[in-house]
């Protein structure tokens, strides 16, 4: 059963949906949000996510995922030395206080981890396979503002072609993706003869 984090932890925590980011002026405008308390959950539950699918890129971080203690402080565990820096940057976007958005980012951790857990992934590569799937939707709904990316050590997050949709932007997508695939799995790709 496919698993849509985004859907999914908004629903079981009593948020409100996600809004998708504008692409052409890359931001949500302002008048979307009713609230700063949403504009706490959006930005919250993308950082979050965005920073699982990254710690999930190796065999370690997905393990973990699969199998570690599930009381644990998951956001350090997936933001590492980062995790202040990334609290701080959800604050300001939230204009709320650290203390809340720390508190709020380690319960989507948790709820986060604890549906991944539920779609009964096997092994490393099921966990890394789900957030995998899930990315190009986490960007989408990534507010820029966050610069993740810069954060994450990755700048593939906070390209702008990663918040567009249509499709010459899927092909877009499609196309970097062909071209990051390993050395091995190119051969795989050749035609037989």
């Amino acid at each position: 059963m496919p698993v849509n984090l985004l859907l999914s932890i908004p629903k079981n925590l009593g948020y409100p949906p996600l809004k998708k980011i504008d692409p052409n002026t890359q931001d949500i405008p302002s008048d979307k949000y009713e609230t700063d308390e949403e504009k706490l959950n959006q930005a919250s539950t993308t950082a979050v996510l965005i920073a699982m699918y990254k710690y999930t890129r190796s065999n370690e971080g997905a393990e973990q995922v699969l199998c570690g203690d599930i009381s644990g402080n998951w956001l350090n565990t997936i933001l590492g030395d980062t995790s202040e820096d990334a609290i701080r940057k959800v604050a300001d976007y939230a204009h709320s206080s650290e203390e809340q958005a720390a508190q709020k980012m380690e319960i989507i951790a948790k709820e986060g981890v604890r549906i991944i857990r539920e779609s009964n992934p096997v092994a490393v590569n099921d966990v890394k396979n789900i957030l995998m799937l899930e990315k190009n939707m986490i960007l989408t709904h990534l507010p820029p503002a966050l610069n993740m990316g810069n954060l994450l050590n990755d700048e593939t997050i906070d390209d702008r072609t990663n918040k567009m949709e249509g499709p010459f932007s899927t092909f877009m997508k499609n196309l970097g993706s062909a071209f990051s695939t390993s050395e091995k799995s190119k051969e795989d790709l050749k035609p037989l003869k």
